[in-house]
């Protein structure tokens, strides 16, 4: 009669078991990598749009300040101008009327792409003097900035 000796028998299956966990952590690290960067990416157009927002508040001020100098009043409080692919808005009031009646506040909205549904938006703020001077019927205005800040 003879004895079987019952042999150990070889663990069948622990490489694939240790290659599919492997798979796994690898496919892990690949989509945490792939969603750090993409998230970098949408980050660093949000700061080009933010830029080119400041761009057309500070294109708005200057068109405001262009018009103050040559006529010394500005009419288009609240219109939309459209500038490439975004817009501004450019608001001028006069903050202290009765103790200082020249003085002028600009303040600028730069919108991207538009004032309706805007993905990036800057404001801007200026105060200055504006001066009319008349000489031999023909007024001169001088805009002296007293103050410039971004309020965002």
């Amino acid at each position: 009669m003879r004895h079987r000796i019952a042999r150990r028998q070889k663990p069948r299956g622990s490489v694939l078991l240790a290659s599919v966990l492997l798979v796994g952590i690898l496919l892990t690290l690949v989509t945490v990598s792939l969603e750090a960067a993409i998230r970098g990416l949408r980050m660093q157009h949000l700061r080009v749009q933010a830029s080119q927002a400041l761009y057309l508040a500070d294109a708005g001020r200057q068109r405001a300040l262009s018009v103050l100098k040559k006529s010394g009043s500005w009419s288009s409080n609240g219109v939309e101008i459209t500038l490439g692919d975004g817009s501004y808005e450019v608001t001028v009031t006069t903050p202290n009327p009765g103790t200082q009646p020249n003085r002028r506040r600009i303040a600028a909205s730069g919108y991207l792409p538009r004032r309706a549904n805007p993905t990036a938006l800057q404001r801007t703020e200026q105060l200055a003097d504006v001066v009319g001077v008349t000489v031999k019927g023909k007024t001169t205005y001088t805009v002296t900035l007293i103050r410039w800040q971004r309020m965002n």
